[in-house]
């Protein structure tokens, strides 16, 4: 029988391996990675710029990788959790969910504010990027004849988050580029408007249609080849999934129409 002082670290390896899988890898993040996603519109064209949450420490929001602070042994735990197999064999263990709280101005649609929500491993181990925009009454992805700031603010903050890592600071970049199997984008484009702004597209099934073009447009022409390998683009209620794989012979250049309008990709 175990003695009841027994600490923490005197557990067998085999035990504290599961009350770290039980108790700590998938506990609920709550990291605000930006402040804001500010649109500007110049005669050189229109650019997305990601404003960052000075204040967020990953260390410090997320269970696993704070506890990992405390001393060698855990961090070895953890070290060890990540490199075996059956744990990267499961999905869940290699998938962040990051949500998105949208704010909905006239005329375009911003972003206010991007907050991590699960965070089970490192960076270099993930597979799956879950990201959930709650765009409940907002106008459509597109206006001014092209890609409008919805769709452009994804498109940086994935390009920013391959770069530079979760923290999403453009003057750190990251040694090597994270690679993301699966990107999936649950989006709820929200219902009629009431009243409808000036310039907003107000049909929800318009706005979801030309959400799917974009992002149809984006994975034919293959800009995100060797960052993304598939786009699934889910709709809430009526809208089903769609699956778009990133194409590896497109001509990987954003388009003569689109290059004035956020989706320059790089660093």
């Amino acid at each position: 029988m175990a003695s009841p002082n027994l600490s923490f670290l005197q557990l067998p390896a085999e035990l504290r391996e599961k009350i770290y899988l039980l108790t700590l890898l998938h506990l609920d993040v709550k990291c605000t990675v930006l402040d804001d996603i500010q649109h500007s519109c110049t005669t050189r064209g229109t650019h997305a710029t990601l404003v960052a949450n000075p204040t967020a420490r990953l260390a410090h929001h997320i269970p696993w990788m704070n506890l990992a602070l405390t001393c060698k042994t855990i961090r070895a735990d953890l070290k060890a959790i990540h490199a075996r197999s059956s744990f990267l064999a499961g999905v869940e263990n290699r998938t962040y969910v990051l949500d998105l709280d949208i704010y909905n101005g006239d005329p375009s649609t911003t972003i206010r504010k991007a907050v991590w929500r699960r965070m089970p491993c490192s960076p270099d181990l993930v597979h799956t990027l879950v990201i959930n925009v709650a765009a409940q009454t907002g106008n459509g992805p597109w206006s001014e004849g092209g890609p409008a700031s919805l769709a452009r603010a994804i498109y940086q903050l994935l390009n920013h988050f391959c770069h530079n890592g979760p923290l999403l600071h453009r003057e750190t970049a990251i040694p090597n580029n994270i690679r993301i199997r699966d990107l999936i984008v649950n989006i709820d484009i929200g219902g009629l408007m009431k009243p409808p702004r000036a310039g907003c597209n107000v049909d929800p099934r318009f706005n979801y249609a030309l959400l799917l073009s974009g992002f149809e447009q984006i994975s034919r022409m293959g800009y995100l080849f060797g960052y993304v390998a598939n786009i699934h683009v889910c709709g809430q209620g009526e809208y089903a999934q769609q699956l778009f794989m990133v194409d590896a012979l497109g001509v990987q250049a954003v388009p003569g129409a689109w290059k004035n309008y956020g989706f320059s990709w790089g660093v």
